[in-house]
């Protein structure tokens, strides 16, 4: 054995390595074993971190059915065992794998940015600024106030795109709003 690896990350690694090789059942059994022993409620550094890992890889399993029955509810309710012991940045990458499922895009969505928004991760704001313009993308109001954000943090493409997909608003309050935004970014870029 490697002397600079512990017995559990060899163990860990080689459950990675059968996911990675597709022997989902044999890798799925080695992570619920990680979950199921006493260590999972540890403080250690080194099992904290492969709780997280194993977590992740078993939320994976769940969600697509690797190793296991398919049960997208089972996913969640892993992240929110992660949330629960404060494992935040374990929760959110599970919440960002399930945010690529059509069926609970939503969900996962809002509960990447709450926990942005309640400071439990530190993010890129370019990655909180798509993901809010995901989860808002068909109101104008809400485009408005994107905009507005992207000016004050002078991405001013990316407010210019915003602005455009409102196109010819009903509503004079969108259209005022709209034109001096416009012109905003227009004075900021020297136009």
């Amino acid at each position: 054995m490697n002397s600079g690896i512990s017995w559990n990350e060899l163990k860990l690694n080689t459950a990675i390595k059968d996911y990675n090789d597709k022997k989902y059942k044999q890798a799925f059994e080695s992570f619920y074993d990680f979950v199921t022993t006493p260590r999972s409620e540890s403080k250690k550094p080194s099992d904290i971190k492969i709780i997280g890992l194993t977590t992740y890889y078993m939320a994976l399993c769940y969600m697509y059915g690797n190793g296991v029955e398919q049960d997208i509810e089972r996913a969640i309710g892993v992240a929110e065992y992660l949330h629960k012991y404060k494992k935040y940045e374990d929760a959110w990458n599970i919440y960002s794998e399930l945010a690529k499922a059509d069926n609970i895009k939503l969900d996962a969505l809002t509960r990447m940015a709450n926990y942005y928004n309640n400071g439990y991760v530190k993010k890129d704001e370019r990655l909180i600024f798509e993901i809010a313009l995901e989860l808002y993308n068909g109101s104008d109001y809400v485009r408005l106030g994107l905009a507005r954000y992207c000016i004050r943090r002078k991405m001013l493409d990316d407010a210019l795109d915003l602005l455009n997909k409102i196109g010819q608003p009903q509503d004079n309050e969108i259209s005022t709003q709209k034109k001096k935004l416009i012109n905003d970014v227009n004075k900021l870029q020297g136009k």
